[in-house]
């Protein structure tokens, strides 16, 4: 018999302010899914007494700092392996390999999607690709993972793959409890950040793809990255197709004269009414990926044009 327990880490990020992880044990092992923001992760777990020598494996469902942060230290500690999806496993190599070129690049390209030159500065100290380097580069042994993987004592766990918010998302299911570990694919009153991972991809019909492919497993129940408890997968699916089909509305009508990806966020009306000038650099880098994810996706469907001019891309129906 399966056992589940959820625990709610805090973590530094003001938006969201903790994240969830949880032990499913069999009996004599355990598995943690996802491992907060920081190496004291272990130290929290023990003081909600969780036998940590329990833990067999790390299941991380992404490669977001928020989520890897106590990988490396449950590794060391423990000898633990850490898994994580195929694609954000090579995304995390390429950082380790050259972190320097690998924000140069990530800056670059940020003034070439129109962001304002003189806060590019500040945008590179503040870049959450830096949070992640530090805390991917602390683990010595990452496991890629796909969905063919299996855990040993957890024959009941399986992985569906589901690219979108990060290229190698991944959510863990456990069919007989109807039930799957959502990480950030679907949370339960945010609507997860859908950004860019190179210069082409469609995230955004990636993301609405593997939506699709959760909603037709028939899991009711998830366990996601943040909040609350998921008590109908499918209703909040549906809502998030249905948030992101206004936003692509929204975006679209800007679109009326050639624009950067930037000055099209400036005109939209993010959460809670705020604008772009209302939001710190990193909420800016967020708000921007998220309009270039759009973007891409109504260039990809053939509804807009893209063009560049002066080192800039504009986007015009």
């Amino acid at each position: 018999m399966m056992d589940i327990r959820k625990l709610v880490i805090p973590i530094n990020i003001r938006s969201l302010k903790t994240a969830n992880i949880y032990i499913i044990s069999n009996g004599s092992k355990s598995l943690l899914v996802d491992s907060g923001m920081t190496p004291s992760t272990i130290e929290f777990l023990r003081s909600n007494n969780v036998d940590v020598d329990s833990i067999s494996e790390v299941l991380l469902t992404h490669l977001h700092f928020d989520h890897i942060g106590g990988a490396a230290r449950l590794q060391a500690d423990l000898g633990v392996p850490v898994n994580i999806g195929t694609k954000d496993a090579e995304i995390i190599n390429r950082m380790i390999i050259d972190p320097k070129g690998y924000l140069r690049n990530e800056i670059g390209y940020l003034k070439y999607i129109g962001f304002p030159e003189t806060q590019l500065e500040l945008a590179e100290k503040t870049n959450p690709v830096m949070e992640t380097y530090q805390m991917a580069a602390r683990i010595e042994k990452l496991t890629a993972v796909d969905e063919s993987v299996s855990f040993n004592g957890f024959p009941e766990i399986s992985v569906l793959s589901v690219p979108g918010h990060t290229p190698g998302s991944m959510t863990y299911v456990i069919k007989k409890l109807n039930t799957a570990f959502t990480g950030d694919h679907v949370i339960e009153k945010i609507t997860p950040n859908i950004s860019y991972y190179d210069d082409d991809s469609d995230m955004l019909g990636f993301y609405m793809k593997s939506l699709i492919s959760l909603r037709e497993t028939g899991i009711e129940f998830g366990y996601s990255g943040h909040g609350a408890d998921i008590y109908n997968l499918g209703y909040r699916i549906d809502d998030i197709l249905g948030h992101h089909k206004l936003r692509l509305s929204e975006i679209y009508a800007q679109c009326n004269e050639w624009r950067t990806p930037y000055e099209i966020s400036a005109l939209i009306r993010w959460n809670r009414g705020r604008t772009i000038e209302d939001m710190s650099v990193m909420e800016r880098i967020f708000a921007l990926g998220e309009t270039l994810a759009h973007l891409r996706h109504l260039e990809k469907i053939g509804l807009i044009s893209k063009s560049e001019n002066n080192g800039r891309i504009r986007y015009k129906i």
